[in-house]
């Protein structure tokens, strides 16, 4: 089913095992699990209706019981969602599915720079700059309009 891209190396070991929590979330089939953070799991995701490619945050039980925990995550989507720059992802969307948190998020192709520096050794120093400026006016247009998120 894999080779014929009727299920993703993520999903068919899941239904082998019938482990199906993680397979679908509201409007969305997760397709694989792209990150880990503080507050949980990022899956790339894809919406039902509109085949968009998404990132889908997840809050992990325990976070979801800690009512402050809880409260910053719903402060960050607020916040987040008020965002819009072409150095900060978009967010799509939120919600609750099987009392799985979520927080959709644009999907941006490729590795992050934690990865290709541990793969290709430190950036040019042209390259590094280009980077340093991208996040800079990202933060700047994020400090001129005051967030809180879930990580600080």
């Amino acid at each position: 089913m894999v080779r014929r891209k009727l299920l993703t190396r993520y999903q068919a070991p899941r239904i082998y095992k019938g482990q199906t929590d993680y397979l679908t979330l509201g409007d969305y089939v997760i397709l694989d699990s792209i990150g880990k953070g503080g507050m949980g799991l990022v899956f790339l995701a894809e919406h039902r209706r509109m085949g968009r490619r998404v990132a889908l945050k997840t809050l992990s039980a325990m976070i979801v019981e800690d009512e402050v925990q809880l409260k910053r995550f719903q402060q960050e989507v607020r916040a987040t969602a008020k965002l819009s720059h072409p150095n900060i992802v978009t967010a799509y969307d939120a919600g609750e599915s099987k009392g799985i948190h979520y927080f959709v998020m644009e999907f941006v192709e490729g590795d992050d720079l934690s990865r290709t520096v541990k793969q290709h050794g430190p950036l040019a120093v042209n390259m590094a700059v280009e980077f340093v400026l991208h996040v800079a006016r990202g933060l700047k247009y994020a400090h001129d309009h005051p967030i809180i998120t879930a990580d600080t």
